[in-house]
Parts: C-alpha cells; structure tokens; sequence
C-alpha cells in the first residue's frame, strides 16, 4: 500500500529523530512527494477529472496541504541525489496559486 504524503510525513515526524531513514523510506518518500506534485499540478491547471465540483477554495486548501507535505519532506537533509526540481517548481506554483 502506498502512502500519501501526509501519511509518510506523519509516520516520520512520530518517529525518533536518532533513527535514520531507510533507502527504502527514502523511495516511498520520494514516490509521495512525486504524486503530491501531480496532485498540485493537476488542481492548478484545473483538470476537469481531478477538481469535479470542487470550488476554488477547497482547491486552494488542497494544494496548501500538498505544498506543505511537499516542503517538509524537501527539508530532510539525507536525501543524496534524488533530483528536486519538481518538487520545488510545485512548492512555488502551489504558494502562488493559494496566494
């Protein structure tokens, strides 16, 4: 089963600082923040599959929640080299969308 980013957030943030992530959480960490981008991406263009009846508002909070998961995930320092360019272009987009 794979985890939402806020899940894996909460998951590490329960834990204890000390105990180092597994390259394995670092993947499943990567693979939420990569499906919070499109999540973010998607509310943003405003893809008629993903916002339905969704009012602008609730998109706004939406794309706050993932941009935030987005940046506290980001800021763990063991990430190694695991290309951040999406993840960062989704945290700019997502603060300007929700303004």
């Amino acid at each position: 089963m794979e985890l939402s980013v806020e899940e894996a957030l909460h998951l590490h943030q329960t834990k204890v600082a000390e105990v180092p992530r597994t390259d394995e959480q670092k993947a499943q960490d990567y693979t939420s923040m990569g499906n919070s981008v499109t999540v973010i991406t998607n509310l943003i263009a405003g893809d008629a599959d993903v916002i339905g009846d969704m009012t602008v508002a609730y998109r706004k909070e939406k794309v706050k929640r993932n941009y935030q998961a987005v940046e506290n995930m980001k800021a763990y320092d063991d990430w190694g080299s695991e290309d951040m360019t999406a993840a960062t272009n989704a945290i700019a987009a997502g603060k300007t969308f929700v303004g």
